[in-house]
């Protein structure tokens, strides 16, 4: 496990807006394992540019780390998808 893995995990429960920044950085790692980190970390976080960040992670060319952003789209409040309508 590399230290920037390990800082990435360790930030989860750290929700100041300089450690969401970090995190965010943290996505354009050159690491595979420090963006699933990042996108874990920042999968319970309520910052509008943490969704864009998501929806840029299920593109990544690594496919633990698309699956990381994919559950955590499906699974929290970044889904932006609008739910069926119940009228005709």
């Amino acid at each position: 496990m590399t230290v920037r893995r390990s800082a990435a995990g360790a930030l989860t429960d750290r929700l100041e807006p300089s450690i969401t920044d970090a995190l965010l950085e943290a996505l354009d790692d050159d690491e595979p394992d420090v963006r699933k980190s990042a996108v874990e970390a920042l999968s319970s976080r309520e910052d509008p540019r943490v969704t864009a960040k998501l929806v840029d992670a299920l593109d990544d060319p690594d496919y633990d780390v698309a699956a990381a952003a994919a559950q955590a789209r499906s699974a929290s409040k970044h889904e932006k998808s609008p739910k069926p309508s119940s009228k005709p």
